[in-house]
């Protein structure tokens, strides 16, 4: 999981220490953690700067955030709206 409790900070440096991610996985898989690493910082990031970076390590991140676009849409979360 891709949250707030599995990020350290230490010497001003931000580490993530679940690497549940670390394999490369389908689409949905990183659009859904994404999810909820983005309600777990509950709008406290700004988006498009986090995509421009993920954008930088992760070949497929344009796909995911259209498939983060879809996961918002689904009827569970269509209440908050899409990200």
């Amino acid at each position: 999981d891709l949250t707030t409790s599995n990020i350290l900070l230490s010497g001003g440096r931000l580490f993530l220490i679940d690497f549940g991610l670390a394999d490369y996985g389908k689409v949905e898989d990183f659009a859904t953690d994404l999810k909820v690493f983005f309600e777990a910082l509950g709008g406290k990031l700004d988006r498009e700067r986090f995509f421009e970076g993920y954008s930088r390590t992760m070949p497929d991140a344009g796909a995911v955030r259209e498939r983060l676009r879809a996961v918002y849409s689904r009827g569970r979360y269509r209440l908050k709206g899409p990200q």
